[in-house]
């Protein structure tokens, strides 16, 4: 049987759902940055999947991540220059991250 996810990863990504698992096994079920579990919740109230992130250029999957972490490479444009601009903020200024 053919599911809405995996019709989306297949058309999206060119991904199938056995090719996310074992990415989501590979990362033990947690974000390839934060190495966190995801949190977001669907409408329903259900833990959301890990977001599958990949190269914008050349469609090549780069990991599974967290909805949060997805959101903030795709407001930083996934541009290196621009994190690390940030991150130099953040050191000259102050953090109360971890």
């Amino acid at each position: 049987m053919t599911t809405i996810r995996s019709k989306n990863l297949q058309h999206r990504f060119k991904l199938t759902t056995d090719a996310y698992d074992q990415q989501f096994i590979h990362q033990r079920g947690l974000c390839a940055i934060c190495e966190k579990p995801e949190v977001n919740r669907d409408a329903k109230g259900k833990i959301k999947w890990l977001s599958v992130d990949h190269n914008h250029v050349t469609g090549e999957l780069r990991g599974l991540v967290c909805y949060r972490c997805n959101t903030a490479l795709g407001k930083f444009g996934d541009s290196i220059v621009t994190l690390q601009s940030a991150i130099k903020y953040l050191e000259e200024r102050g953090s109360y991250g971890e």
